[in-house]
């Protein structure tokens, strides 16, 4: 879910300005609540709702005076949010669910060796068509290697 958060949050700037893709981003507390009263981790109340619907409201208001909407461009942003609250929600029930206590701290420090790998899957495939075009083309070997846990 962080790697479709990096991918369609960074394609959604090819249509969209940052301005209103930080504007976008402002809906991600309803996403998030939307989608753990979905799995079943949040309990939807009036109060709750009457706050995702102002929150809502908000981002459409400060969303009607873009000038040039590019759908492709919200879509892109949209399913980054989504991603993001996925990411979220994903986090909250395999982690705490389970009984695992991290801070943040500690859940980085497990989880992005991982998440460096998934990534670069992706960026040897995408990025092998740029070097066969270059004559030289240098693999960062030093920032693989420090990005596994105990390398100081």
């Amino acid at each position: 879910m962080f790697a479709m958060t990096l991918w369609l949050g960074n394609s959604a700037y090819l249509y969209i300005s940052v301005a209103f893709a930080q504007m976008l981003k402002a809906i991600m507390p309803v996403a998030v609540f939307l989608l753990g009263t979905a799995f079943g981790l949040e309990e939807m109340n009036c109060k709750m709702l009457a706050i995702m619907s102002i929150i809502s409201v908000g981002v459409i208001v400060a969303s009607v005076g873009e000038i040039t909407i590019s759908w492709v461009g919200v879509v892109y942003q949209m399913g980054g949010v989504v991603a993001e609250a996925l990411r979220l929600i994903f986090i909250e029930i395999f982690l705490k669910k389970k009984g695992v206590r991290l801070n943040l701290i500690s859940m980085m420090y497990y989880v992005s060796p991982c998440r460096y790998l998934v990534h670069q899957l992706p960026r040897l495939i995408l990025e092998t068509t740029v070097c066969s075009h270059n004559l030289i083309c240098d693999f960062p070997a030093v920032p693989f290697a420090c990005s596994f846990p105990g390398c100081s």
